[in-house]
């Protein structure tokens, strides 16, 4: 479980840095791996962002398909009405 973390909080902080999300959103499987999964996610998560950044919030999502489409969908809308 820790090894999942850390590497998965490695790739999320790598995406932070180059997409700036308001939040990260885990689903699918790690869900069933509860709260301890979140705390060592959120502490790679930290570890690994640039420290000049805001502090970025993980939750935990609902259903894997609509948290991914909501997200991207989200993301387009921001990025146009910025340009």
């Amino acid at each position: 479980m820790q090894e999942l973390a850390h590497k998965l909080g490695l790739a999320a902080a790598n995406f932070v840095q180059i997409l700036a999300p308001a939040r990260i959103v885990l689903s699918g499987p790690v869900i069933n791996l509860g709260l301890p999964f979140l705390d060592l996610f959120e502490q790679s998560l930290r570890r690994y962002q640039l420290p000049w950044l805001p502090p970025i919030p993980a939750v935990y999502g609902g259903d894997a398909v609509l948290a991914a489409a909501q997200g991207t969908a989200l993301l387009v809308f921001q990025r146009s009405w910025q340009s």
